[in-house]
């Protein structure tokens, strides 16, 4: 089995910081590079949405810019220890941006949690789920821990 590139997408929640810990493990293990993703949802389909101090353009430059700064204070830590580690942003659907975003860079093994305990449980299950169906590679499921 080859394992060169692990991809961990993330929503910054408890799940997904569970399944961080087995990326960075299993891209040490394989000598492999790590890819955190983060997907911004794309809030220019909501119609009839009314946004009344910003623009659309503006607020989605911020929430990329946020994003960005999470990603980076999340990469930190595996910078020191890995050699490629990398951060991509991408906006629209989740589970069909983690699943071409794999295909399209031969991502040999996705790494995410099965669940958050932030309130969108229901959301990013449904997307792990969808991931497993769509993707060509393996996923690695990865569950919160029982506190």
């Amino acid at each position: 089995m080859k394992i060169s590139h692990i991809l961990h997408p993330t929503d910054f929640s408890e799940g997904s910081e569970a399944a961080l810990d087995y990326a960075r493990a299993l891209a040490k293990q394989y000598n492999a590079s790590l890819t955190h993703l983060y997907v911004l949802n794309d809030v220019s389909n909501g119609q009839g949405w009314y946004v009344p101090h910003i623009s659309l353009d503006t607020f989605l430059k911020e929430m990329q810019a946020e994003a960005k700064k999470k990603l980076d204070h999340y990469c930190y830590e595996e910078q020191m220890d890995l050699k490629n580690v990398n951060s991509v942003i991408l906006s629209g659907e989740a589970d069909d941006n983690i699943v071409n975003y794999a295909k399209k860079n031969g991502v040999d093994l996705i790494v995410m949690g099965s669940y958050s305990k932030s309130g969108m449980d229901f959301l990013f299950g449904s997307v792990t789920r969808k991931v497993i169906k769509k993707a060509d590679c393996p996923v690695l499921c990865v569950k919160v821990p029982a506190q």
